[in-house]
């Protein structure tokens, strides 16, 4: 990562993919879609490597948009409170960034699987905290993941709020 003005707060960091479990699931013309899976190291190293890997997609040039899907790795798997308040932290930093640079927009689709309620009640918390700043799936059956992909990769998001379960927000300020 060539800026560090939106990788993890530990600058010093270095993370590789292998530090946890990220990995590209498909790339479709100039679209890339991305799946981190939690659950598997401590919610800090899986957060700073998630907001490295995730920043890395920004500077690469070889990437022109992508999609992010976040999945537990077990559906009893709940997410920290803090993890919404760091979550919208890094959010803004990528919103004003890419509004003087357009690098900072690639990101066009987010697919979340919500294991839980406890889950779902911190992914509300998220967004009542900053906005989405793409267009999200919010899914709760690991089936519905593969759905969204499909509509990501078709380009066709669901012409409803909420379709086979999975409620579609679309980003109110995406820069085009």
């Amino acid at each position: 990562m060539s800026s560090g003005a939106i990788g993890s707060e530990r600058p010093d960091r270095g993370v590789s993919d292998s530090d946890s479990d990220i990995r590209e699931i498909t790339r479709v013309s100039e679209k890339c879609i991305i799946e981190f899976t939690f659950g598997t190291l401590g919610m800090e190293e899986e957060f700073n490597a998630m907001v490295d890997a995730w920043a890395r997609l920004y500077e690469d040039d070889t990437v022109d948009m992508f999609s992010i899907v976040f999945r537990p790795s077990g559906m009893e798997s709940d997410i920290p409170l803090i993890y919404a308040y760091r979550m919208s932290k890094f959010i803004n930093r990528i919103k004003k960034l890419r509004k003087t640079d357009p690098k900072y927009n690639k990101l066009e689709n987010a697919v979340v699987l919500v294991a839980n309620k406890s889950s779902r009640t911190i992914i509300n918390i998220l967004f009542k905290i900053t906005t989405p700043m793409s267009n999200v799936y919010l899914v709760s059956e690991p089936h519905q993941v593969d759905v969204a992909i499909e509509c990501i990769v078709n380009d066709a998001p669901p012409r409803k709020k909420s379709i086979d379960g999975i409620k579609y927000i679309s980003a109110p300020d995406r820069i085009k």
